[in-house]
């Protein structure tokens, strides 16, 4: 909700819109943005609007990969939303690739799936804790049902650490006594970004060393992008 912020009347409605995309999503670029709410302008036209929030405080940019650079939420609209100020600095090496890991799934999977907070996760599933919100999800509606995805990205490592890491989080939430009706109903699913094919299909190997709880299933996508922005490489 934006808060009470005498230079907010200035903002135009799509002004308003990617602004409330970047603070949801956490990071966008003008590439995302033109996409999201520009359709066939000229990116110059995109690049005006977002160097204008900049100039503004509503939004900040730092680079991402020579030319690209990515945008999280200014100071400006810290204040207006009630963000913590750390939303406003530049992204570390291993939440920039995350975050961009997912504004490339939500921004593929058009609007079927948004990333969710800890409130709107407590709509579909009461009894999930907070703490496991810590760990980015997204709520996807397919043929108006609602599944609430667990979202892990692959950072470079062996595929069985990640399949062991998806054990550890699925083990957690097993402790809930809800959880497997909810995973049974097929109301949950974990998502596996990564940033190639074979990558991806050596984790879901992996993944089938392991027992897992009747009717989770597991979805994996690639996203080439990624790679640059990997500690390691794949």
């Amino acid at each position: 909700m934006l808060r009470t912020d005498p230079t907010a009347a200035q903002l135009s409605s799509r002004d308003r819109q990617i602004i409330e995309h970047v603070v949801r999503d956490r990071i966008s670029t003008n590439e995302v943005i033109q996409r999201r709410f520009f359709d066939s302008t000229h990116a110059s036209n995109v690049t005006r609007t977002t160097a204008r929030l900049c100039d503004g405080g509503w939004l900040a940019s730092f680079p991402l990969i020579y030319p690209t650079k990515y945008f999280v939420p200014g100071k400006r609209t810290a204040s207006a939303y009630g963000l913590p100020v750390a939303r406003t600095y530049p992204l570390g090496p291993q939440s920039l690739p995350t975050e961009y890991a997912l504004l490339e799934y939500t921004t593929a999977s058009s609007d079927q799936t948004k990333r969710v907070g800890f409130d709107e996760v407590q709509r579909v599933a009461p009894w999930y804790r907070v703490e496991w919100t810590m760990a980015p999800h997204c709520l996807r509606i397919d043929d108006k049902a609602a599944t609430l995805e667990f979202i892990r990205v692959d950072l470079g490592g062996p595929p069985d650490h990640v399949a062991r890491k998806c054990c550890r989080d699925i083990a957690a939430r097993n402790a809930a006594p809800e959880f497997a009706a909810f995973v049974a109903k097929r109301s949950f699913s974990v998502v596996l970004i990564t940033g190639s094919t074979g990558k991806a299909a050596a984790i879901q190997s992996a993944l089938d060393q392991h027992h897992w709880p009747a009717g989770l299933t597991f979805r994996l996508a690639v996203f080439v992008s990624l790679i640059p922005l990997l500690p390691r490489s794949l």
